[in-house]
């Protein structure tokens, strides 16, 4: 296949964390063969099949996880590397789903459409890797991108960087689990061990959903 090479100009990143989560965007996109990203002159340099994609698909990937993304340059490669085509081809295809699918301006939310029956699931993870607010809304957005189609209360997902690196996330157990919310994290570059979860009533318990959300460890509301 023949390959181009995209360099693209990076926006937010301050961490070694934020780079790790900018390259496995960039490699989550279908025909990205490889990616490195430099964090001290703030670029990715990208390695491609551009029959199967194209520079701008890797800036709307980068974007999505919470960075600003624009293309520098790019230029066709002559010489294929057959090192290069297996190099991180498929390593990474749980993160395809992160990457943006038109819904994220029409999300609902559980108490927009309640169901009866609905057992909710609180659950809350410990995360590794965040070091600055930057990889706290890279993990927030893609954990919210799994949409409440999946079965996630969008409203409720919770990631917070002190005094420890946590993620709360309430969701229908029928639809999701929380292997779901960490291979989701995990894709972005970071690490979630499963802390606790907890079953609340069913959807019609308002009672038990208000509870929850004063309980401390609710979203804060602004």
């Amino acid at each position: 296949h023949p390959m181009s090479e995209a360099v693209l100009s990076i926006g937010g990143m301050s961490c070694s964390s934020c780079s790790s989560s900018v390259t496995a965007a960039a490699q989550s996109v279908p025909g990205v063969l490889r990616a490195s990203v430099d964090l001290i002159g703030e670029c990715a340099t990208v390695i491609y099949q551009h029959e199967r994609c194209a520079a701008e698909s890797v800036a709307e990937a980068i974007e999505d996880v919470g960075f600003d993304a624009s293309i520098l340059t790019v230029r066709r490669l002559d010489t294929q590397s057959n090192n290069a085509k297996n190099n991180g081809v498929g390593a990474r295809n749980e993160t395809e789903q992160i990457n943006g699918k038109g819904t994220k301006k029409s999300y609902s939310t559980f108490s927009d459409s309640p169901q009866t029956n609905v057992k909710i699931i609180e659950a809350a993870f410990a995360l590794e890797g965040l070091t600055c607010a930057t990889c706290v809304n890279a993990v927030n957005q893609a954990v919210t991108s799994l949409g409440p189609e999946k079965g996630l209360d969008v409203d409720s997902v919770d990631v917070r960087l002190l005094p420890e690196a946590t993620l709360t996330v309430k969701y229908d157990k029928s639809k999701m689990n929380e292997d779901d919310i960490i291979d989701i994290v995990e894709a972005v570059g970071f690490g979630a061990t499963l802390n606790s979860k907890r079953e609340i009533q069913n959807l019609d318990d308002g009672q038990a959903m208000a509870s929850m959300e004063n309980g401390g460890k609710g979203v804060q509301k602004t």
